[in-house]
């Protein structure tokens, strides 16, 4: 059984995109996250929902032995309630890409997330499955779905069982970005 689908390809420029959007300030990168949804009220808030749900990275702090401590939020965020697009991919690729997915399923947060050169994410299992597209990827990125490991080509549409413990390295020299979409059901 494998736990990744190859869904569909695309024929769109998403790095030729991406790229304008950076260069003319419409996004500032500087975490490895950039949300494309957000909840009604955040429409110009390209960061609310990054990382965890139910963590608050804007209060983290230092404690007295210099350990990172990470409180959680007082009202944890809901996948359910991202489902509106950011402005600053309202007429992009990423709002088309995204209209097109909202037909078919019940989407939670869509994110562009980016993994820096040589390095990867920790052993885990996510709450639902994901939709990948990867924007960006190189030789020696890859993605391990228990013991099935799958490099993920570019403009290619995933689905991953990503309730299952998994992990993405990026082994390049050079930053991996996909655009992915949390599924919270079938429609």
């Amino acid at each position: 059984m494998s736990f990744f689908k190859l869904l569909k390809s695309y024929d769109l420029d998403f790095e030729g995109e991406l790229k304008q959007l950076i260069e003319s300030k419409t996004i500032n990168w500087n975490n490895d996250q950039i949300c494309i949804t957000t909840i009604p009220g955040k429409e110009n808030d390209y960061l609310f929902g990054n990382g965890s749900l139910d963590l608050d990275y804007d209060k983290k702090y230092e404690d007295e032995n210099g350990q990172v401590v990470v409180p959680k939020r007082e009202v944890p965020l809901k996948e359910k309630d991202f489902t509106v697009v950011c402005n600053q991919f309202k007429n992009t690729f990423f709002e088309k890409v995204y209209n097109e997915l909202s037909s078919k399923y019940v989407l939670g947060r869509v994110r562009l997330i980016r993994i820096k050169p040589k390095t990867c994410f920790s052993w885990h299992k996510d709450y639902n499955d994901r939709l990948h597209i990867p924007i960006i990827t190189h030789d020696g990125c890859f993605m391990i779905i228990e013991k099935e490991i799958q490099h993920l080509e570019a403009n290619n549409l995933y689905f991953t069982q990503t309730t299952n413990y998994h992990t993405a390295i990026n082994g390049s020299f050079y930053p991996r970005v996909h655009f992915v979409a949390c599924i919270i059901e079938k429609r």
